[in-house]
């Protein structure tokens, strides 16, 4: 019994070992599922950061393969240890391997420039034993074909924790465009500048002679002083106008806004149209005034007349203003290519004035910009004209550009494309039967003397040419003649002294018509007592000697000088609306000489009033459009939308100083039938009445 109660103790005690070493294998095996997890959570951890690291130097590399900066590191050595590849490409370098391990007087030491090991390495050194970094600014090129550009120049001297020096990197960044960028935005504003000075200058000029002469001319009783005043006043409105038109044209430029607007016209007249503008400027000047077109050049071509003209006109001006007095001018047309249907005209202005530097050609076509402003100080000028004349060239599909040398004067050529126009040069006379006429030239100018020849071939009238009156005195005794064109101006007997002796002859039926780039009044008296007939002006065209021949010779103008008799309008009525007193005085003034009645309205409502109380009195409004009550817009709207008879049918004209393209369809689009641009001059306004009185309610 004792046995057994020994044998169960044991058991049980066997039984309590046998547990424990289960809960400590159990706890082993807790511990070590543990550790397990934890050293699987620390491998993915650590797998984790070393794909992050390896990510990063996956972006590293990429920034560095791409980056536009020159990026090089040394060791302590300073041996390359690292480049980017923009530096291999301007070194023009295949491969890294070719440098690795090189020392920088190695590598960079075979490159141009002494700077290089002079200024670089050294700069370099001391930094390494400043223990700072330098910033430089240098000039460089890393191979011969490489281009010379500037640079920032960072080079930073790495150290580790005792002060020891590990290395160093630099990194070139090129700044070349950045500082040029700088530089023109810098020079464009010097340019506006000077340009807002300039133009400040070009507008108060003029209106210190306006009100100057204003005022001597109140305080003069002598009317020759007042019409000089006037004069002086006249030509000082006309230039300030011109500088505004100038800045008009630029604004729209700059807002993309410049339109063409093309129509047939007669290519001569246009130019005889620009002649009658620049010749006075010419003339002062004293100066010799060519235009020379060829033959082949249309009639009558397709394009926008008034932008050709302005084109012309703004290198004619310049050309006078820079040619000392004494000088030529010469304005060539030619045709350089084409067909029946279209043509590519060129233009060459030709001057003997001062020239232009090669630098500043360069200048020439920028907005806000004068080739000189010593000249254009000296010249005056917006400095606008060369590149408002350029831009409608281009529009025009051609080109412009200058040619010259300082002191040899200058050749401002450009072409255009232009579609062929249908009509033909009309006569002044179409049935007139030139064979039977027979002219004398006489002009010590042989150019002179080809456009008659020239022009008698076309029309097929007999012309004999002398180049002095000598020569002609001979023909005369061996010929008869209808006409003598006679230059004013000739060496040893000029014009008038051979006029006087050709008149000694006693016939009086011979038509003499005096040549001559002077203007008439200044030699009329004279010529008249000699006896000259007639007067026509230097630049010569073919179209206007014709015109000139059939109206000496006609039997209906019986020699007499035929002016153009202006317009009566004395059964009409017009309603003008405006607002301002002196403009309303302006429109009266110059109508007056029309026999047109004129009744005004002060603002936008009272034109309406007036007009639907009595629309059958007026035949035509004049709208300003800005006045108060109802501004020129809302007053034309009221009219038509009214029901006043012809309500819908009265023309309505627009009068106001906003002349751009969609000013002009807010008008058409507001009801009116046309527009005229202030300040408004007569033969704008005499067109639009004819045209209005012609055609009720359509657009003008």
């Amino acid at each position: 019994m004792c046995d057994n109660k020994v044998e169960n103790t044991d058991v049980t005690s066997l039984l309590r070992e046998i547990k424990k070493l289960q809960r400590v294998n159990l706890s082993q095996e807790n511990t070590i599922r543990r550790l397990s997890v934890a050293m699987n959570a620390k491998n993915n951890v650590n797998n984790l950061i070393l794909a992050e690291r390896q990510r990063q130097e996956n972006h590293m590399n990429l920034l560095l393969e791409n980056s536009q900066d020159i990026i090089i590191w040394f060791d302590r050595d300073l041996r390359i240890v690292y480049t980017t590849e923009s530096f291999l490409r301007h070194a023009g370098l295949v491969s890294f391997g070719l440098i690795n391990g090189l020392t920088y007087d190695e590598v960079l030491g075979s490159l141009p420039g002494d700077k290089w090991m002079n200024e670089l390495s050294g700069a370099f050194t001391d930094s390494i034993e400043a223990k700072n970094a330098i910033n430089l600014e240098e000039s460089l090129k890393f191979s011969d074909n490489d281009n010379e550009r500037m640079y920032q120049i960072h080079f930073t001297p790495m150290f580790d924790e005792e002060g020891e020096a590990q290395g160093s990197m630099v990194i070139f960044h090129d700044v070349t465009d950045l500082l040029q960028a700088i530089e023109n935005a810098e020079q464009a504003s010097r340019a506006k500048t000077s340009f807002l000075s300039n133009m400040s200058h070009e507008m108060r000029t003029p209106m210190n002679a306006i009100i100057g002469m204003t005022g001597i001319a109140s305080a003069s009783d002598d009317i020759e002083k007042k019409d000089y005043c006037l004069q002086k006043i006249n030509d000082a409105s006309k230039h300030l106008l011109g500088v505004i038109n100038d800045v008009l044209d630029m604004s729209k430029i700059e807002a993309n806004k410049l339109e063409l607007s093309y129509s047939e016209f007669n290519f001569e007249k246009m130019l005889m149209n620009v002649s009658n503008v620049t010749s006075f400027l010419i003339n002062d000047k004293g100066q010799t005034f060519y235009i020379k077109i060829d033959e082949t050049v249309p009639d009558n071509i397709v394009s926008d007349e008034q932008r050709l003209a302005q084109v012309v006109t703004n290198l004619l001006s310049n050309a006078s203003k820079f040619t000392p007095e004494g000088g030529v001018v010469t304005l060539a047309v030619k045709k350089i290519d084409g067909n029946d249907s279209e043509c590519t005209l060129q233009f060459s202005v030709i001057d003997t004035g001062i020239g232009i530097s090669e630098e500043q050609k360069d200048r020439l076509f920028r907005p806000f910009v004068q080739a000189d402003s010593g000249i254009s100080r000296k010249f005056g000028g917006t400095g606008l004209g060369l590149i408002i004349s350029k831009n409608i060239v281009e529009m025009m599909g051609g080109n412009i550009w200058v040619e010259s040398e300082p002191g040899k004067g200058s050749v401002f050529t450009f072409n255009i494309n232009a579609a062929v126009g249908s009509g033909q040069v009309s006569s002044t006379a179409p049935d007139f039967d030139f064979s039977k006429i027979s002219i004398l030239v006489v002009d010590d100018d042989e150019y002179i003397r080809d456009i008659f020849l020239m022009t008698a071939k076309h029309a097929g009238y007999k012309c004999d040419v002398a180049a002095n009156a000598k020569e002609a005195i001979a023909l005369v005794f061996n010929n008869e003649y209808d006409m003598f064109f006679i230059d004013w101006n000739m060496p040893e007997i000029n014009g008038i002294e051979l006029t006087s002796i050709l008149r000694r002859r006693n016939n009086s039926n011979e038509v003499v018509i005096m040549i001559s780039s002077v203007d008439w009044n200044v030699i009329e008296t004279e010529a008249k007592e000699a006896g000259v007939n007639r007067f026509v002006s230097k630049p010569i065209f073919s179209h206007n000697i014709t015109d000139c021949i059939v109206d000496a010779l006609s039997q209906e103008k019986k020699l007499e000088k035929y002016t153009a008799l202006e317009p009566s309008f004395a059964n009409r009525r017009i309603l003008i609306a405006e607002d301002i007193d002196i403009n309303r005085e302006i429109m009266l003034s110059i109508l007056e000489t029309t026999g047109v009645a004129i009744d005004f309205a002060e603002n936008g409502l009272e034109a309406v009033n007036m007009f639907t109380a009595a629309p059958d009195s007026y035949d035509l409004i004049f709208m300003d459009i800005q006045m108060p009550e109802l501004d020129g817009y809302q007053a034309a709207g009221q009219i038509r939308a009214s029901s006043a008879n012809r309500a819908k049918s009265i023309p309505i004209v627009a009068m106001t100083a906003n002349v751009f393209k969609e000013d002009i369809e807010r008008c058409i689009a507001a009801g009116m039938n046309g527009h005229v641009g202030k300040p408004v001059n007569l033969e704008d306004i005499i067109a639009k009445m004819e045209s209005s009185f012609a055609s009720e309610g359509r657009s003008l």
